[in-house]
């Protein structure tokens, strides 16, 4: 039987909100919802939907559903997920188009119906948001009868960016003017001594750091996670011990064109994915740490550049 999914609408599998199994829904994404869950979200505020589907469409395609937490339906804290400004959502929609016209994926336009893939609260407000970007000289279209010039929704828009557009998106995308490097990990004892290695090698190449477990807060760590990933520069990814959440955060990254340095411990190598075997990964061991630590340092440097508190050559 089908339903439609609570979080954007989308029709969907019924049994699998019925049994708490995970969701792979057309209209947002690919989640798992406690069965308990399902009723109460329909009483909440529409913006945790909104929230809940956009999340969730960062697990599209992926081996990891968005584990929903029981408590998200319970006010006020609604599982750490908070209402996302006009500004925030404006910003989101511009990546969203700038990705996608990067990528040359977009032929046949964008439909309004993918909201949540977009960060929009709903296929009106992806059209108010596209329409504000329009204003801002940001995006534009060339066909007089696009939404975008007769101001009236339709099924799809096909939008281009302007100059002014493709340098705000870069510098959203790139984190331009960030200071902040991102370190995804395993956490473990077999990655202790490694993790003092990449902080200090990030400092050198004029960074600040974090892992985040460094970072005080009382929200979901995914998405702290997402949040910091948004305001960082770049990322390294350490595939050491193959952890879904890296293979994750790695994407996440290079989906939003960030700068992404791939790390192993050399005896993982074999063991990576398809997915990012091909992209080139500096190698450690517990013996070549000092050595590991001045070429991720190089790394950085040579393909990021130097961040604002670089100090002097080592």
């Amino acid at each position: 039987m089908k339903a439609n999914c609570v979080l954007c609408g989308a029709v969907t599998d019924e049994a699998a909100f019925r049994l708490g199994k995970s969701v792979e829904c057309t209209g947002c994404g690919f989640y798992i919802l406690p069965g308990t869950v399902a009723a109460e979200l329909a009483d909440a505020p529409a913006w945790l939907r909104y929230e809940l589907a956009h999340a969730a469409s960062f697990h599209r395609g992926q081996n990891m559903p968005l584990e929903i937490s029981e408590d998200v339906a319970v006010a006020p804290k609604y599982g750490g997920y908070r209402q996302s400004a006009v500004s925030v959502r404006r910003d989101r929609v511009l990546q969203w188009i700038g990705r996608a016209l990067e990528l040359e994926v977009r032929e046949r336009g964008f439909r309004f119906a993918e909201w949540a893939c977009a960060g929009a609260y709903g296929e009106r407000d992806l059209f108010g948001l596209v329409r504000t970007l329009a204003a801002d000289g940001l995006v534009r279209s060339r066909s007089p009868s696009d939404p975008l010039n007769t101001g009236a929704l339709r099924d799809q828009f096909v939008p281009e960016l302007t100059g002014s557009g493709w340098r705000e998106y870069e510098g959203l995308s790139k984190g331009q003017g960030s200071e902040q490097g991102f370190v995804a990990m395993w956490f473990n004892a077999e990655t202790a001594k490694l993790r003092p290695v990449v902080l200090k090698a990030i400092k050198d190449a004029g960074y600040k750091p974090l892992v985040i477990d460094m970072k005080e807060h009382n929200e979901r760590i995914d998405d702290q996670i997402m949040v910091e990933i948004r305001r960082s520069r770049f990322v390294v990814a350490d595939f050491t011990g193959h952890r879904g959440g890296v293979y994750f955060e790695a994407g996440f990254a290079k989906g939003l064109g960030k700068d992404v340095v791939w790390t192993v411990r050399d005896t993982d190598m074999d063991g990576l994915h398809f997915d990012t075997r091909q992209f080139n990964h500096l190698k450690w061991s517990a013996d070549n740490l000092p050595e590991f630590g001045k070429a991720l340092r190089w790394r950085i440097l040579n393909t990021v550049g130097a961040g604002p508190h670089i100090d002097k050559p080592r």
